[in-house]
């Protein structure tokens, strides 16, 4: 209730997990992560502590927040789930707080996600997809193509289709490979990952 999600926003503990993502430490930003990930589950949208990590466009902080993915295998897909969290719960009327138009990175939940579509893990690019057909399916519910967001997402789409290319290109190739090694179980895997990249595009223009 409201008694207890009080003293988080006294404290000013949203700015205290700021202050350990920009530290730099893997393995807080890791815990950090996970807290918001929690956060974002369990607490309404009417409370005090959800208007609180939701304002000022704090999430999109969070999402461009400086992460070395490398130095620890658990914080792309965490990363990855809080992204996924943030473009679930958008929709028309909070839009605002995922949208800041005078930012460098207005739009972070979808431009930097879709930076991780060609990856070699296939969770990471399961997040991915399921991030960026959430925006497709709210944009298309607010039903305004002029409009400044939807023109923005439209441009940052070539990346991803590029990446949807390249990733298809690689796995025809190994296909293609396996066929000519007589590796019928590298071919089966192939064909069934370019059918998944295939059957998300067709829903993307469902």
């Amino acid at each position: 209730g409201e008694q207890f999600a009080q003293p988080f926003v006294d404290r000013r503990l949203r700015d205290k997990f700021k202050d350990l993502l920009v530290a730099g430490n893997p393995h807080l930003q890791a815990q950090v992560l996970q807290t918001i990930h929690i956060l974002l589950a369990v607490t309404p949208e009417e409370s005090t502590l959800f208007c609180n990590i939701t304002a000022g466009w704090y999430l999109n902080q969070v999402v461009t927040s400086q992460f070395d993915f490398r130095n620890n295998e658990d914080l792309l897909p965490l990363w990855m789930t809080v992204v996924k969290d943030i473009a679930t719960m958008m929709n028309s009327d909070n839009l605002m707080l995922f949208f800041d138009p005078g930012s460098a990175k207005p739009f972070p939940i979808f431009s930097e996600a879709i930076q991780y579509y060609h990856h070699p893990v296939s969770q990471v690019r399961t997040h991915v997809q399921a991030t960026s057909l959430e925006i497709f399916l709210k944009l298309k519910e607010e039903d305004d193509w002029s409009g400044t967001l939807f023109q923005l997402v439209v441009r940052d789409s070539a990346v991803l289709f590029t990446h949807v290319c390249c990733l298809l290109r690689d796995f025809w190739r190994m296909a293609d490979e396996a066929v000519q090694c007589g590796a019928r179980r590298d071919v089966r895997s192939a064909i069934c990952i370019q059918n998944d990249i295939l059957m998300y595009l067709n829903d993307i223009f469902t």
